[in-house]
């Protein structure tokens, strides 16, 4: 049970900085987060049940693997950008903007 506490508090502790740096939602980092560690917590704790872990190894497994579910889920969402539309004629090279364009 406690693992799943360390994944929740992990989660947290590694998203919420990334949202405020990169100007996301924080209520749904804050969801993602919250089942991102929860998931990774209780995967933790089935490990935790069939092989005794130390302390340190079940931090490190946690870390990890929030980290690896934290970007695979934000690459998959930010992959489609269905509100952008590109242009229709062949010879315009359309290239993504580096910074909010007002």
């Amino acid at each position: 049970m406690e693992n799943i506490l360390y994944g929740l508090v992990i989660s947290q502790l590694l998203l919420l900085p990334l949202a405020h740096k990169w100007g996301l939602d924080f209520n749904r980092m804050i969801a993602g987060g919250l089942v991102v560690g929860l998931s990774t917590g209780l995967l933790v704790d089935v490990l935790d049940f069939f092989f005794v872990l130390s302390l340190s190894s079940r931090l490190v497994s946690i870390t990890t693997l929030v980290a690896v579910a934290s970007s695979a889920t934000i690459l998959l969402g930010a992959s489609g950008d269905s509100g952008r539309l590109g242009p229709d004629r062949k010879e315009i090279i359309a290239a993504q903007a580096d910074e909010t364009i007002e």
